[in-house]
């Protein structure tokens, strides 16, 4: 298991495996999001995640150049507050 990049607070709660993010702890990440989602966040902005519980996946492609992870929070935010 890789731990997050300490100077990216946004990482707190996932780890990281084969290239992808895994959420541990949910509550640390504060998205109503499921444990042991996964995903990807590319550099033009493009955000995937998995979830295995919920039976549901998430995709946002833009090509920005300014890689903002917020992007990915928010975006699963706002699909769990409907959800849950």
């Amino acid at each position: 298991m890789i731990k997050p990049n300490p100077l990216i607070d946004l990482n707190k709660g996932f780890y990281f495996g084969f290239s992808v993010f895994v959420l541990e702890s949910p509550e640390i990440d504060g998205t109503n999001s499921s444990k042991g989602i996964y995903g990807w966040s590319g550099y033009h902005n493009t955000h995937f995640w998995i979830d295995p519980k919920e039976k549901l996946f998430g995709l946002f492609m833009t090509r920005a150049r300014e890689f903002d992870f917020n992007i990915q929070k928010s975006f699963r935010k706002a699909v769990y507050s409907s959800i849950k």
